[in-house]
Parts: structure tokens; C-alpha cells; sequence
């Protein structure tokens, strides 16, 4: 999924059903992240693989209700 793909999909699921969490097996300081959202109550990923930072930046630009421009 692209970057614009997923800000639509988390923008249709909300702030209550989005979460940042560390991918399997990964450090928590260091390691890869996932974007999920839930659907009917099961979290499914999609944006893998990325730094903490930018998975939380990604959340938050899709969340944000300021338009610029």
C-alpha cells in the first residue's frame, strides 16, 4: 500500500482505530514499525517497515484536520 493509501484508510477508520506498534521480532528503541487499523474489531497491518517517527508522522498527517493552502 502507498503512502496515499494509507492516509485514506486511516482517515475512513479514525483516530480510535489506528495504532503504531513495533513489527515482530523488532527492538522497541530501534527497530521496523507497522501501521494498523482495525476492522470489525481485527487489527490489520498496512504500512510496514518503517521508523517509529515516520509510521507516527504518517497517523498523525493523515489525522490532522488543518488544510493548508
Amino acid at each position: 500500500m502507498n503512502i496515499s493509501e494509507a492516509t485514506m484508510a486511516i482517515k475512513r477508520a479514525g483516530a480510535s482505530k489506528v495504532r503504531v506498534t513495533p513489527m515482530p521480532g523488532q527492538n522497541v528503541m530501534d527497530g521496523d514499525y507497522q501501521i494498523e487499523i482495525s476492522d470489525g474489531g481485527a487489527w490489520s497491518s498496512i504500512v510496514t517497515g518503517v521508523k517509529k517517527s515516520i509510521a507516527e508522522q504518517i497517523v498523525s498527517q493523515a489525522l490532522n484536520r488543518v488544510i493548508c493552502g
